[in-house]
């Protein structure tokens, strides 16, 4: 969990720093990721992000995260780790520092990961 940590410490985003660790069944690390704006990308932290620069006030109503008047446009952690990892991650285990959403659980499922940790 501590190296999930560390990586989140690399998130390009105002709101919420996630990093995420997938780990084989030889307990060595096949990929990681962090929560941000795909590569190439302008980043929340540039100001690019409608959700990033929006009050929570603004954001009281808005419960549609990706789509809604203030999409976010970051990757999730989760997701950037499974796009990366360079070797099937069946029976995985994922460290990740925040509970995983629904459309990340079901990635991760269909990546074959066995096992997910978070806090």
């Amino acid at each position: 969990m501590g190296v999930a940590e560390a990586i989140a410490a690399r998130a390009d985003c105002t709101r919420r720093l996630v990093g995420c660790v997938i780990v084989g069944e030889d307990h060595r690390i096949i990929a990681t990721g962090y929560n941000g704006a795909p590569a190439g990308e302008p980043g929340c932290l540039s100001g690019a992000c409608p959700r990033g620069r929006a009050t929570p006030e603004q954001l009281t109503g808005d419960k549609n995260y990706d789509f809604g008047q203030y999409p976010c446009i970051a990757v999730h952690a989760e997701a950037n780790a499974l796009l990366h990892a360079r070797t099937s991650c069946k029976n995985a285990t994922v460290y990740i520092t925040k509970a995983p959403c629904p459309a990340c659980s079901k990635l991760m499922r269909a990546a074959g990961v066995a096992r997910v940790v978070h806090p």
